[in-house]
C-alpha cells in the first residue's frame, strides 16, 4: 500500500512538473517585430490572464488599430518596442496593452496630425523606461479623456475643460498636448469660471496646465468687459 502511495505521489509530481514546463513554454518572453506574428503573440499573451468570452474583443480591438491604414510604418516600429517594454515590466493585456491601443483608436479617428501620434508614442515609451507604471497609466487615462470629452482634469467638486479647439501632441519627457487660442473653462457645482483665449501645454502624466496668456472679464460682479479684465 505504502509503494501504491509512493507511485502515485511520483506519478503527480511528474504531472505537475509537465503542466509547468509546458505553461512556461508558451508564455511570450517577447513579441515579434513582424505583423502577422505581432497580433498572434499578444492574442496568446491575453489568453493566460483574460476570460475567455472576453478575449474576442480585446483581439478586435487589437487587431483593428493594427491593420488600419493610418497607422504608419514607424508607430508599428515603436510599438514593437513599447510592447516589450511593458512585457517586461509585466504590464496586463488589459488595463495596459487594450488601454494602449484604445487611445491609439482615439488618435486616429480624431484627425490628429502624422507627427501626433508618434510624439505621443515616443513620451509613453520614456515613461515606461522609468519603469512607474502609476504614470503610465495616468498618461493612458487623461488622454483618453482629453479626446473623449476635453476634459483636462476633473474632480468631484470641479472640471476643467476647453469646450472647442484643436490640440497636437509633442513631447519631451513625456507627451504634452499643444493648444493655441482656446477657452479654457472651469465647471463647478454653482459655477463657471472661462479664461478667453489662452495657449498652453497640457501634461496628462502629471494632469497639469501650463498656460500662456489669455483673458477673464468679471461681468457677473457688475463690470464691464472693457472695464476689467
Amino acid at each position: 500500500m505504502k509503494r501504491n502511495s509512493f507511485v502515485y505521489t511520483c506519478f503527480f509530481m511528474s504531472l505537475i512538473l509537465f503542466l509547468s514546463l509546458r505553461g512556461q513554454a508558451q508564455q511570450i518572453k517577447s513579441f515579434t517585430p513582424d505583423s502577422v506574428k505581432y497580433i498572434t503573440e499578444m492574442v496568446q499573451y491575453a489568453s493566460q490572464s483574460i476570460a475567455k468570452e472576453t478575449l474576442p474583443k480585446y483581439e478586435s480591438i487589437i487587431t483593428n488599430v493594427w491593420t488600419d491604414k493610418r497607422l504608419r510604418p514607424v508607430n508599428r516600429q515603436q510599438l514593437y518596442k513599447l510592447s516589450n517594454s511593458m512585457l517586461t515590466n509585466r504590464m496586463r493585456p488589459d488595463p495596459h496593452f487594450s488601454g494602449l491601443y484604445t487611445v491609439i483608436s482615439l488618435f486616429l479617428n480624431n484627425n490628429q496630425t502624422a507627427g501626433s501620434l508618434t510624439n505621443w508614442l515616443n513620451g509613453l515609451q520614456l515613461i515606461i523606461n522609468t519603469k512607474v507604471q502609476r504614470q503610465f497609466v495616468q498618461t493612458l487615462d487623461a488622454t483618453a479623456r482629453l479626446f473623449d470629452n476635453n476634459t483636462l482634469y476633473k474632480s468631484p467638486n470641479n472640471s476643467w475643460v476647453i469646450p472647442k479647439g484643436t490640440f497636437t501632441f509633442e513631447s519631451d519627457s513625456v507627451p504634452y498636448a499643444v493648444f493655441k487660442s482656446v477657452d479654457l473653462v472651469c465647471r463647478g457645482p454653482r459655477d463657471s469660471t472661462q479664461i478667453f483665449q489662452t495657449s498652453g501645454k497640457y501634461y496628462p502624466s502629471y494632469d497639469t496646465w501650463k498656460g500662456k496668456g489669455g483673458t477673464v472679464y468679471w461681468d457677473r460682479a457688475g463690470f464691464a468687459h472693457t472695464d476689467v479684465y
